[in-house]
């Protein structure tokens, strides 16, 4: 898997894969994706997520500020 812009790194875990997903998408979606297999979770989160321009809490201004 490559890492172009928007896309997961292969090296981040499934379980990290899906919190993410609940966190920017939907914490029901995110339920219904655990028993998938993590390529296609992978491919799922890339496309449900593209444009979304979502950061994790520590990349938020607000936590630089802590």
């Amino acid at each position: 898997m490559g890492t172009h812009a928007g896309e997961l790194p292969s090296y981040v875990s499934k379980d990290r894969i899906i919190e993410v997903m609940g966190e920017q998408i939907s914490p029901q979606i995110a339920q219904t994706m655990t028993k998938t297999k993590e390529g296609e979770l992978v491919e799922s989160v890339n496309a449900k997520s593209y444009g979304l321009r979502w950061l994790p809490d520590n990349l938020k201004v607000g936590a630089l500020q802590e």
